[in-house]
C-alpha cells in the first residue's frame, strides 16, 4: 500500500522500436537549442545520495534543480507493442514547448520520426494531464483543468490494450488487479498503462530519472535502458514552470494551453 504517499509520475512513449533512430533524432532536435550539446558518457559527480533522493514526505513535483547539477537525461527503455518508453530528467522536457513556442518537443519529435507519440503525467494523485500527437506534428492536450475531463485516444491510433487503460475506471477493478494498491482515478490509468506497455512493470514508475541513473544504474542496465546526456541549453532553469513556487502559473499559463485548434 502506498495511498498515503502523493502519487506522481511522468511518461512518454513514441510508437517505434527503433531506439537508435529515437537516439539520433533526438540529438538532432535537442542540439537545435542554444548551448545544449550532447554528452557521449555519463557525466562523472561526486554526489551525496542522501542528498539526491527526494523525501517522500514532500512533494516529488518539487525537486528544485539548482541543488542538483545542470544536466539533461534521457533514458529510451523497451515497450510493448513497438513503442518505446521514454523518461527524461528533468521530468517534463518532452512535454514543454521548443524554443520557437510551436510545439511541445514531443510533437516535434513525432514529426522527425513520423511515428505518434503521447504523453500521460500524473501529480499528486488527483491532477493529470495527456498529450496525445500524431506522425504530422498536430497534437491534443487533455489536464484535469477542464470540465468532466476524460483521458483518452482520440488523436491517434492505438490498440484496444491502451484504450482499456485509459478507460479503466468505467470497469469494475479488483484490489489485486491494482497489486493491493489503493489508487487514485488518475493512478490506475498510469497503473494500467503501465501493464500495457512495460515488460518490467518498472521503467515506467522511474519519477526520478536523475536519481535512477546515479543511485540505481545497474537496474536500468539490467532492463537495457539506452541512456543519453546533455548540456542542457542557455534557458535550462527558466524554462522549467513545474518548479516555480506558485505551482498554480504552471497549469493556467497561456503556453500550455490547448491550441490544436490554432494548428
Amino acid at each position: 500500500m502506498r495511498s498515503y504517499f502523493p502519487y506522481w509520475n511522468f511518461t512518454s512513449c513514441i510508437h517505434t522500436d527503433s531506439r537508435n533512430k529515437i537516439r539520433s533524432a533526438i540529438i538532432n532536435l535537442f542540439e537545435q537549442e542554444q548551448e545544449c550539446f550532447f554528452i557521449p558518457k555519463i557525466p562523472y559527480l561526486i554526489l551525496n545520495p542522501e542528498k539526491i533522493e527526494i523525501n517522500y514526505f514532500y512533494q516529488r513535483f518539487l525537486v528544485n534543480p539548482y541543488e542538483r547539477p545542470q544536466l539533461l537525461i534521457v533514458g529510451l527503455g523497451i515497450g510493448r507493442e513497438g513503442w518505446t518508453i521514454i523518461k527524461t530528467y528533468p521530468n517534463d522536457w518532452l512535454f514543454l514547448r521548443t524554443p520557437d513556442g510551436k510545439r511541445p518537443r514531443l510533437s516535434a519529435l513525432a514529426m522527425q520520426l513520423e511515428c505518434d507519440a503521447f504523453h500521460y503525467r500524473v501529480t499528486d494523485n488527483d491532477e493529470s494531464l495527456f498529450l496525445e500527437t500524431d506522425a504530422t506534428g498536430k497534437f491534443r492536450i487533455e489536464h484535469t483543468d477542464q470540465l468532466k475531463y476524460k483521458p483518452d485516444f482520440s488523436l491517434i491510433r492505438v490498440s484496444n490494450s491502451l484504450h482499456r487503460a485509459m478507460q479503466i475506471n468505467r470497469y469494475s477493478i479488483s484490489v489485486d488487479e491494482l497489486d493491493g494498491i489503493e489508487a487514485s482515478e488518475y493512478e490506475r490509468i498510469d497503473h494500467f498503462l503501465m501493464k500495457a506497455l512495460d515488460p518490467f512493470e518498472y521503467y515506467w514508475q522511474t519519477y526520478d530519472l536523475f536519481e535512477e541513473v546515479y543511485c540505481d544504474f545497474e537496474k536500468l542496465n539490467e532492463m537495457n535502458v539506452k541512456l543519453m546526456y546533455f548540456h542542457p541549453p542557455k534557458y535550462y532553469l527558466e524554462s522549467l514552470p513545474i518548479y516555480r513556487e506558485q505551482i498554480e502559473d504552471y497549469w493556467h499559463e497561456a503556453q500550455f494551453r490547448n491550441d490544436t485548434e490554432a494548428l
